[in-house]
C-alpha cells in the first residue's frame, strides 16, 4: 500500500517501513514541520521546537534513546519534538485582553 506523506499525517497512519536510500530535501523537511505546527495547542501557544535528525550517526544515537526502534535508523529523517515546560509563564499576559473585554 502506497500512501502520501500528507495523507499519512492527516489520517494518523503509523509508518514502519522506509526507503533509507531516498533522503528528503530541505524544502520537504520544512514543509513537514510546517504541517506539524498546524496541530492545535493549548491557548494557541505552539510551545514546541522541532529537530530534524538526518545523519546516520545522529539517528543511531536517537535509536538508542528510543528503545532501539530500528525505524529510527531506517527513516530518511527522524524528528525530535521538544516542548517548553515554561510556556505557561506568559499566559496571564496572553489572556489579559479576554479578561479586560469581559
Amino acid at each position: 500500500m502506497t500512501i502520501s506523506v500528507l495523507d499519512a499525517i492527516t489520517s494518523r497512519v503509523s509508518i514502519n517501513r522506509f526507503q533509507p536510500d531516498r533522503p528528503l530535501e530541505d524544502q520537504t523537511i520544512a514543509e513537514l514541520v510546517r504541517q506539524a505546527t498546524k496541530a492545535p495547542s493549548a491557548y494557541n501557544m505552539q510551545n514546541w521546537r522541532f529537530i530534524a535528525v538526518r545523519t546516520q550517526e545522529g539517528k543511531e544515537k536517537l535509536k538508542d534513546a528510543a528503545f532501539a526502534q530500528q525505524k529510527i535508523a531506517d527513516a530518511s529523517v527522524a524528528f525530535i519534538v521538544c516542548g517548553s515546560l515554561a510556556a505557561y509563564r506568559p499566559l496571564p499576559a496572553i489572556l489579559m485582553p479576554s479578561v479586560e473585554a469581559k
